[in-house]
């Protein structure tokens, strides 16, 4: 079974992270990421948590219990269960905005969030043009000019 020191280091191989990337992420310093790779120290809770945050890992992964396939096959299993939302079935698009921000690190979701709401707005304010140019056209009884 492995140590949580070796846990820690291939949850940051994992997250695909180097030393400095994994200190940054979870605002901790890299000599707490060494030493706590090394063994050098037993990690506090603290700074497992902000790691497993960094990493995209459940805590419990870090001291052996829960397996993150098993986890990732049980969000794939809730997927294809069909989600609804106010009754209805999601689309694919809709499903793949669910698959990104499960994927996107808990750190980083209102990140996420604010970007798709952001183009959701510019989106909508695309759709209103459209909306007053086709308008126009329809009262001025012409084509659009491409």
């Amino acid at each position: 079974m492995e140590t949580i020191g070796q846990r820690l280091r291939r949850g940051r191989l994992e997250a695909g992270l180097t030393h400095e990337a994994a200190a940054a992420l979870a605002e901790v310093s890299l000599s707490t990421i060494v030493r706590s790779e090394g063994q050098t120290t037993q990690p506090r809770k603290a700074t497992v948590k902000a790691l497993a945050g960094a990493y995209a890992k459940p805590v419990e992964w870090f001291y052996g219990e829960g397996d993150p396939n098993e986890e990732q096959g049980r969000i794939e299993e809730e997927l294809e269960a069909q989600p609804t939302v106010e009754g209805r079935n999601l689309s694919n698009d809709e499903r793949h905005l669910v698959e990104m921000y499960r994927d996107t690190p808990p750190h980083l979701r209102p990140i996420l969030l604010g970007v798709v709401e952001a183009a959701a707005v510019k989106a909508q304010e695309i759709s209103n043009i459209g909306g007053l140019q086709d308008r126009q056209i329809r009262r001025e009884g012409g084509n659009a000019e491409c």
